[in-house]
């Protein structure tokens, strides 16, 4: 009972989750004026917010005045794609001798959406234009894109393949769609079926950091090291880009992500963590002109990066220009007129709160929102440190110390239950 006693003081002390004391920096938040009462309002977090706030940003609190919390909603501008099909019958396929190829595809009943086509055709190593026009009778038609591009390059082993033959238009509720494959003085291109979509696209909001230094080695097995630096690790980064000076090249490449510094000259690839790779090439042939010199990566937040470049035989390439991409990250919230916002955080013990605003942010209008601005970094001169109780730091520790107090007191009432058995006079139907 004592032990209960005691585990039931310790946690008498639980402060509340927002205490001043404990977060060590803030940023003033600035409302831009006219903000009316409750009117949603967004501010971007910085690179120093990522710096030294908790991973994920758990430890964030938006203060109203001297110490009234205020909810938030956190929302991170990834590119997103949706891409609906939408059901059609292929009519009119074929081909105007020296003009183009053609498809008509009716969609049925006017008022389905639609905005891309996808052609499929066998044939490898082109480069087309693309007219897509639309009619709600079949007879009247409109352009709605004439700047359409198809392609296709592949090389004669087949393990390089650079295949794009989707073309998108503006949204277009209209039963008919007319696609043109120009054939620009070469044979018309063989055209086999089509297929349509409804594609919404919301285009990705980032911020890109350079590294602090590049170190670039070379082993012996034809591969190559670019050793990027980001200074600090905790900014959210999630593609790598880079350029390059020199063309006709195809190579296989990758990154690796390590927080240790004593990773940064081991070749040895346990000390990395794999985060993404892709093929590398830059193409500007008569028959074929594109690049890609960029490798989506795992969100991560570590400091030092490898990028991986496959030479196999051949001299190393020279790139240059490494930039890293981080989708914007924005903090929502309702404002209050000729109210003093503040956004503290550096409190790695604090948890994620949860607020109603989460729930009711995906019912509001979100477009367009005024944009607040975060001043210069401070220092919290109230902090006192985190001295939070052991059981805020160790959550785990009262209910483990209620089993074992639990397990302690059931052992000890056999040990009376014993004592007592001995202590009393023995039966006297067992004597007899």
């Amino acid at each position: 009972m004592l032990a209960l006693f005691f585990l039931v003081g310790m946690a008498m002390p639980v402060y509340a989750d927002f205490a001043l004391a404990h977060w060590q920096f803030f940023k003033p938040v600035m409302v831009p004026p006219g903000v009316e009462q409750g009117q949603l309002v967004e501010v971007a977090l910085d690179r120093e917010v990522f710096l030294e706030s908790s991973p994920g940003e758990t430890d964030l609190r938006l203060v109203a005045g001297q110490d009234r919390e205020v909810p938030y909603h956190l929302v991170t501008l990834r590119k997103s794609e949706q891409r609906t099909p939408v059901s059609v019958t292929i009519q009119d396929l074929g081909y105007v001798e020296g003009e183009y190829s053609t498809l008509v595809a009716d969609v049925g009943d006017s008022g389905n959406l639609h905005s891309e086509v996808v052609i499929d055709t066998r044939e490898h190593n082109f480069r087309r234009k693309v007219v897509v026009e639309t009619s709600t009778d079949g007879e009247t038609w409109a352009v709605v894109r004439n700047d359409g591009e198809i392609y296709d390059f592949t090389s004669s082993d087949e393990e390089f393949r650079v295949h794009h033959t989707s073309v998108r238009y503006a949204q277009s509720a209209a039963r008919y769609l007319r696609v043109k494959v120009l054939t620009a003085g070469e044979a018309p291109l063989e055209i086999i079926r089509a297929k349509v979509f409804l594609a919404e696209e919301v285009a990705a909001r980032e911020t890109e950091y350079l590294p602090t230094s590049v170190t670039v080695s070379r082993d012996e097995f034809g591969t190559t090291y670019h050793l990027l630096d980001l200074g600090r690790s905790g900014v959210p980064v999630s593609r790598l880009s880079f350029q390059s000076g020199q063309q006709n090249f195809y190579r296989g490449a990758g990154v690796e992500g390590s927080n240790d510094k004593d990773a940064w000259g081991n070749s040895d690839r346990d000390a990395w963590e794999w985060l993404g790779g892709t093929d590398i090439y830059t193409f500007g042939t008569p028959r074929f002109r594109g690049d890609l010199l960029e490798i989506d990566l795992k969100e991560n937040r570590y400091r030092y990066f490898r990028l991986v470049v496959d030479d196999a035989d051949n001299s190393p390439l020279s790139l240059s220009g490494y930039t890293f991409h981080s989708a914007d990250r924005l903090m929502r919230f309702q404002a209050e007129p000729n109210t003093n916002y503040a956004l503290y955080y550096g409190n790695p013990v604090a948890e994620v709160p949860v607020y109603d605003l989460g729930q009711v942010v995906p019912y509001l209008e979100t477009e367009d929102l005024p944009v607040a601005a975060l001043g210069a970094q401070r220092a919290n001169e109230a902090f006192t440190g985190l001295d939070v109780p052991v059981t805020e730091r160790l959550p785990w520790l009262m209910p483990a110390g209620v089993v074992l107090a639990s397990v302690a007191v059931a052992f000890l009432l056999f040990q009376v239950i014993r004592q007592a058995k001995k202590a009393l006079p023995p039966n006297e139907e067992s004597t007899t």
